[in-house]
């Protein structure tokens, strides 16, 4: 269990509130982890893992949905790059959260495919010290980000462009430092399943 940071959960719970209340649903028994059977969802949306879309279930963190109110040892610990949207359209849209910061418009890209549902920690991706606009492609930032850059999307290797829809691809631009990321701490738990 990481250190906890209760900023994005708290923005999780803000957005859960200035949206219509959260509906617990059973999800798909082909989409439980496979080490929990038996589980529910608050929301699904698409993510990507290495590449290739997945859905990803979403547990908003007690009160407010099915999650627990915070992370715990008894759940792996999940990494997720928080990308611009890589798309025309954005798989999770921004969120204006009541009385605080923006969350842009983002797409998730896991580092890891669970087998049980896990404590997500988000990291924005922006562009880092060595990056700029001839190898790092960008979205607009809303006023008010929570990550206080635009979110990368693309990085120039040699003479081609790469998606951040893949882990691998964001752990280079990392080390070559094109690209870095801001930590938005614990948001919740989850996991993801691949699109049948």
């Amino acid at each position: 269990m990481r250190p906890t940071s209760r900023r994005l959960a708290t923005l999780a719970a803000a957005t859960v509130l200035g949206l219509t209340p959260v509906v617990a649903t059973g999800a798909p028994a082909w989409a439980c982890p496979p080490l929990e059977p038996s589980c529910t969802s608050d929301a699904t949306r698409p993510a990507w893992f290495y590449g290739q879309v997945v859905t990803q279930y979403v547990q908003y963190p007690a009160p407010l949905g099915t999650g627990p109110a915070g992370p715990t040892a008894q759940r792996p610990d999940v990494t997720i790059f928080l990308v611009g949207n890589v798309g025309s359209t954005p798989f999770a849209p921004e969120q204006q959260i009541p009385g605080g910061p923006v969350i842009p418009d983002h797409d998730h890209v896991w580092i890891t495919y669970p087998l049980k549902v896990s404590d997500g920690y988000g990291l924005m991706v922006v562009t880092g010290p060595n990056g700029g606009q001839t190898t790092v492609r960008t979205r607009t930032m809303p006023v008010g980000s929570i990550a206080g850059a635009p979110l990368a999307y693309q990085i120039r290797l040699g003479a081609q462009w790469y998606d951040l829809n893949n882990a691998a691809v964001i752990q280079q631009g990392l080390d070559l430092g094109l690209l870095r990321t801001v930590d938005i701490g614990w948001g919740g738990t989850g996991w993801i399943e691949y699109r049948h």
